[in-house]
């Protein structure tokens, strides 16, 4: 990987290439502005990453470092992270360098570690954010200008900025806030994510917030909440919609003003966390509705970003088929193809769950289908359900154990044994809470006797000392 090395003060530009060196970087050196454009421009999309000085003595007022960090942010090729350098630097060239466009900012003089370990973090964005391009599916002019619409929010002056994303089920919410936190002056610290549908609001509290030790029976240790985890970077809250009332207050509290309380403790600790939200639900009628608090939407919905449904963008609707069946049909050495037919009956459907939808019916093609090349009658087919039986052809696709294990991996199948996992670790931890008594703890988590006493016996919970 290359890297740009913008710097007259020939003392700071030994140290930076050693540096970069160590780090396995190749570097490129310019002791101007004007040359260090020059090199840019000549390898295209070949130098993800510049340290530029901010103070050039040789160069006219209107071609400092700061005016080539817009330069180069703005016509760069491919992804680029920028490091701007200056000697004791102020808060308002901090503020400006960022919002120019620069992804990181350190002080002269610093310790040769220090400059290496913010070249390996400038490394690892680079890498995370080529990933995160690689999963941009869907690249037609919607999600191209949503995308660029999400990055400016990710390197807003105040990173600090929060946003919410919303849109139905598997329209990308979790991709949108990955490549935020990629983008934003935060990219190499923390990024946490936490389903609030999943976690019962007996628990919610320890979860987000954390506890100390002796807060309730079986909290033997101090434990750090999410928000504490993720200090420094980005917390991802998804489906923050389904959250209880008493739960949004104390998420306001974080979020409003900086700090958190753990569970059985008096003393609050300050958090500088992003918060990004997401939800498949319509805050504004929760508002209307009195089911999700208007103070929180405010805090939460700084900047909004909405994504459209697949019915609203058919034009990805084959970009995303086809990268699913290329990439799950290379996982089973398999190349295959959608006809035309195929391909209209694609474009004819609604998707409800739209991009998770279209996954999982191109994995039942790649696992059932026996020719090639998929007919829409294929589609049909696999649409609705997987056969009863397997099918056979002279190739042997979808035999028996091939079969079975299109079932392991359906995504649904996948999901319950993760909820099922999930729902054990309740039933313990409500378990311990009550010190044993399982009526306080079914009550506390608001299951029926029936659903309790089924579930007890299936995770087979008397054997871990509970019965």
């Amino acid at each position: 990987m290359n890297i740009l090395i913008v710097e007259d003060d020939a003392v700071c530009l030994k140290q930076f290439t050693e540096c970069a060196t160590e780090c396995g970087l190749t570097p490129f050196c310019a002791v101007t502005p004007n040359k260090a454009e020059e090199i840019f421009y000549a390898h295209p999309g070949e130098i993800p990453i510049v340290i530029c000085d901010w103070m050039f003595t040789e160069s006219p007022p209107d071609n400092q470092g700061i005016d080539l960090v817009h330069k180069l942010k703005s016509n760069a090729l491919g992804e680029i992270y920028i490091v701007m350098a200056t000697v004791k630097g102020s808060d308002e060239e901090y503020r400006l360098a960022m919002g120019r466009g620069a992804d990181n900012f350190i002080n002269k003089p610093f310790p040769s570690a220090k400059l290496c370990a913010d070249l390996m973090q400038a490394i690892e964005v680079i890498r995370s954010r080529s990933e995160a391009n690689k999963m941009m599916i869907a690249n037609t002019s919607t999600m191209r200008e949503l995308r660029k619409k999400a990055i400016l929010f990710a390197q807003s002056i105040s990173s600090k900025d929060t946003v919410l994303i919303t849109g139905e089920t598997g329209t990308g919410k979790e991709y949108f806030a990955r490549l935020i936190h990629d983008y934003s002056p935060r990219a190499h610290n923390a990024y946490l994510i936490v389903n609030c549908s999943a976690i019962p609001e007996i628990l919610a509290e320890s979860e987000l917030f954390g506890h100390c030790k002796g807060a309730y029976t079986m909290a033997n240790c101090d434990r750090k909440g999410r928000f504490q985890q993720a200090n420094g970077g980005t917390l991802f809250l998804d489906e923050i919609g389904d959250l209880t009332l008493s739960t949004q207050a104390k998420i306001l509290r974080a979020v409003e003003g900086g700090e958190v309380q753990k569970l059985g403790e008096d003393v609050s600790v300050n958090v500088d966390t992003r918060v990004i939200s997401a939800t498949n639900r319509s805050l504004l009628e929760m508002i209307d509705k009195q089911t999700f608090r208007q103070d929180l939407y405010a805090r939460l919905a700084v900047f909004e970003l909405h994504l459209p449904p697949l019915s609203e963008r058919k034009e990805d609707i084959l970009p995303i088929a086809n990268h699913y069946l290329s990439l799950i049909g290379s996982e089973r050495g398999r190349e295959l193809s959608f006809d035309k037919d195929a391909e209209n009956w694609l474009l004819e459907q609604s998707w409800p769950y739209n991009v998770r939808s279209i996954q999982r019916l191109v994995k039942r093609c790649v696992y059932l289908a026996s020719e090639d090349v998929i007919s829409a009658d294929d589609l049909k087919r696999f649409e609705t359900a997987p056969p009863r039986g397997p099918t056979t052809s002279d190739r042997g696709i979808a035999s028996i154990p091939e079969v079975t294990e299109m079932l392991l991996r359906n995504e649904q199948y996948e999901l319950m044994e993760e909820q099922r996992a999930y729902e054990k670790q309740c039933m313990m931890t409500a378990l311990r809470v009550a010190k044993g008594n399982q009526s306080t703890a079914r009550e506390s988590l608001k299951m029926t006797t029936s659903e309790w006493r089924t579930r007890f016996k299936e995770y087979k919970l008397e054997e871990t000392g509970f019965d």
